[in-house]
């Protein structure tokens, strides 16, 4: 490297002379800019029955992806892209065609003490929250306070118990204040003063609400048509792919390690997720896939060419974690985040891959509701400048943002103006050019070769779903119930294949790593089971008596001092 700066040294003197002596004017080097591909991961709805699912699905399309369509409309050239799992684009549509939980409850088949009331009062009182003016009106101020009342009701607390007229109040205000919120305020304003809302009203919002997310549906059609947006995949239901293939190459005897051998379930939920992909962007071609979790291992990369993806993206923690010893190795591997690469699944393929920014999209996800509008943005353009001086110079260099469309930013009453700022920036920041995964790799093919890494993810390892004795009595159900239901043919049965993907979710495993009221894990654990039970009974097998058993501590009474 010395000898080849030693010798253009000679060549920029002999051109500054030039330019002296004879007047020549030099060219200003071009500005150097980050190609910032933003990737909204948009997750599979929570809630078990398909008919709440619906609900969720239409509240997180009406708050986060209908402001967000907005804001790339309003800025020409700012560029998204959305990372959706099939099973939420499925709900979607199906609230988007008026079928949901909604219209059940407004006729009155709903009653209180239906599983299908909890659930819709914990999706609606967790993922709606009115704008300030909304917030001020008779319905805004008494869905807060129902909203709070709710997660009580759900904890146990009998005196803040819902009867089925509140529950249709409640999901009546919900939607209500959903739509107002996003444009509607005037439309509703009549509504919105109302002291109780009935079963007609939520009736005709719920038609309201319906179309709202067909019109949602519509503009992400546009967007993508147009290339504003491009929609990438999500395998179904967001397994974490390198435990369900080969318990991410870590050998059985290791303590809490369960192989479920799960290649061709892996295989199944990627290719839902690249149908849904195409059949939202049919002029896309081929979708690419978002990693959940950033899970990488060289088996994941290859299922992954197989099943004709365009890319990969993976958390930049994988290829940081091959860092050699040597002063040159650290410093690349700081720069081996901000390029594209092409890594060899065999010797006739491979696969482009990317990878995410860990720390910067954690520091704009994490942005708190206190923070003003603009810090979203403004940590953005920190982060390129950082960007800058780490790429190589004579390299593309691309940051690759891997966002949560039902994180922080939903939770934010101004998230309209966040987005709205934040696609400004992408569209006219300083050193930005905001670009999509497909149109980057299609400028910029991949010159970086690779032959893979070690097996990875975006917290280092995989213990945070594979690491304790709880988890693994929930692995091995899910594996003694899929050897049950007929091994890796079992996903190709039609009445096992939906509760075995579901199951199969880093969701359940995860739960029981992250401390959470008990309520919550209780729920988890609960809805797990009847998965594992769905996959017996759809094999005809017997269901076990004690399914998934797990140790939970017991919450210790709090002491009085002096006792």
């Amino acid at each position: 490297m010395k000898m080849r700066e030693a010798a253009a040294r000679p060549i920029v003197a002999v051109a500054l002379v030039c330019a002296i002596v004879f007047g020549v004017p030099l060219r200003a080097a071009p500005a150097r800019t980050v190609s910032v591909l933003a990737v909204w991961r948009i997750p599979a709805p929570l809630a078990p029955d398909s008919g709440v699912q619906s609900v969720e699905a239409g509240i997180i399309a009406v708050n986060f992806l209908g402001p967000e369509l907005l804001a790339l409309a309003r800025h020409p050239g700012a560029k998204a892209t959305v990372a959706v799992d099939p099973v939420f684009v499925n709900a979607l549509e199906h609230e988007a065609a008026g079928q949901s939980a909604l219209g059940t409850l407004a006729s009155g088949q709903i009653g209180a003490n239906d599983l299908r009331a909890a659930q819709l009062l914990d999706v609606l009182s967790s993922d709606v929250v009115p704008d300030a003016d909304i917030a001020g009106t008779p319905v805004g101020k008494r869905y807060l306070a129902d909203a709070s009342a709710a997660r009580l009701s759900l904890m146990g607390d009998t005196a803040a118990r819902f009867s089925q007229v509140d529950d249709i109040d409640f999901a009546a205000g919900a939607v209500l204040v959903s739509l107002a919120s996003n444009g509607g305020a005037t439309k509703y304003a009549t509504l919105l003063h109302k002291n109780a809302l009935t079963g007609q009203d939520l009736t005709t919002l719920s038609s309201a609400f319906a179309h709202a997310c067909a019109e949602v549906l519509s503009m992400a059609r546009k967007a993508a048509a147009s290339g504003e947006l491009e929609i990438a995949a999500l395998p179904a239901n967001e397994p974490i792919m390198p435990l369900i293939i080969n318990a991410a190459g870590r050998r059985t005897t290791s303590p809490f390690t369960v192989d479920v051998a799960g290649s061709a379930d892996v295989a199944a939920a990627i290719d839902e997720g690249l149908r849904m992909a195409r059949s939202l962007a049919p002029e896309q071609g081929a979708a690419g896939l978002l990693s959940p979790s950033g899970a990488y291992n060289d088996e994941t990369a290859v299922i992954l060419q197989a099943r004709h993806a365009a890319y990969g993206i993976f958390s930049e923690r994988v290829v940081k974690a091959n860092a050699g010893a040597s002063a040159e190795a650290v410093s690349d591997v700081h720069a081996a985040a901000f390029r594209a690469y092409l890594l060899e699944t065999s010797k006739a393929d491979k696969l482009p891959v990317l990878f995410c920014s860990d720390a910067t999209s954690n520091a704009l996800d994490s942005q708190p509701p206190s923070a003003p509008a603009t810090a979203m943005a403004d940590r953005l353009q920190a982060a390129v400048s950082l960007a800058l001086s780490a790429a190589p110079a004579q390299e593309p260099a691309v940051m690759v943002l891997c966002l949560n469309g039902t994180g922080a930013v939903l939770r934010r009453a101004d998230r309209a103006l966040v987005l709205d700022d934040l696609s400004a920036t992408m569209s006219a920041g300083r050193s930005i050019r905001a670009a999509t995964p497909k149109a980057f790799l299609k400028e910029h093919r991949p010159t970086s070769e690779t032959y893979g890494y070690a097996p990875g993810s975006d917290v280092g390892g995989f213990d945070l779903w594979m690491g304790s004795a709880n988890q693994a009595s929930l692995w091995n159900a899910l594996n003694d119930a899929r050897k049950a239901a007929g091994g890796d043919s079992a996903v190709a049965n039609p009445a096992v294949r939906d509760a075995l993907l579901r199951a199969e979710s880093g969701v359940w495993y995860l739960a029981l790593a992250i401390p959470q009221p008990r309520y919550l894990l209780d729920r988890y654990l609960a809805d797990f089971r009847a998965l594992i039970a769905e996959i017996y009974r759809g094999a005809g097998k017997t269901v076990p008596s004690n399914v998934a058993p797990v140790q939970l501590e017991t919450p210790q009474p709090v002491g009085v001092p002096g006792t």
